[in-house]
């Protein structure tokens, strides 16, 4: 037994990753919520077979992919293509979010361009894009 234990003490912890949290039940509900919404609203019905907007969930992080078939296609059950368009990282203690874009070769850059934090005013700022650097 410790010296900490006998006392009583907690024993001091390994702060938490961010890789192994996951986003609360409510806050991962509606950030679904919001994400699928703006993926459907952004592609137009008459070029969903060229283009798809996804978005994947990871511990505390979201990110915004665009879907491209290959080119040129060899087969129709290829893999499309995966390009980040956005990141975006909730943090629990704030319960904010902060947005992130990928630079070329898909490292990420935290967005400082906007007062939003939100997830869906970040959305509104990625469907902006004043700066070019999300959807070029």
């Amino acid at each position: 037994m410790t010296d900490q234990a006998r006392r009583g003490e907690a024993a001091p912890r390994a702060p938490l990753s961010s890789s192994s949290m996951r986003l609360p039940v409510r806050v991962r509900t509606q950030a679904e919520f919001v994400l699928a919404k703006f993926c459907r609203e952004q592609i137009a019905p008459a070029v969903a077979d060229q283009v798809r907007l996804e978005y994947e969930v990871h511990g505390l992080t979201a990110i915004l992919v665009e879907r491209r078939p290959p080119w040129p296609s060899q087969t129709p059950d290829e893999e499309w293509q995966r390009i980040p368009i956005a990141r975006f990282r909730f943090t629990v203690d704030s319960a904010r979010w902060t947005l992130d874009w990928p630079d070329r070769d898909d490292r990420w850059h935290r967005y400082e361009f906007t007062g939003a934090k939100t997830l869906a005013g970040l959305l509104r700022e990625v469907d902006r894009d004043p700066t070019g650097i999300f959807w070029g």
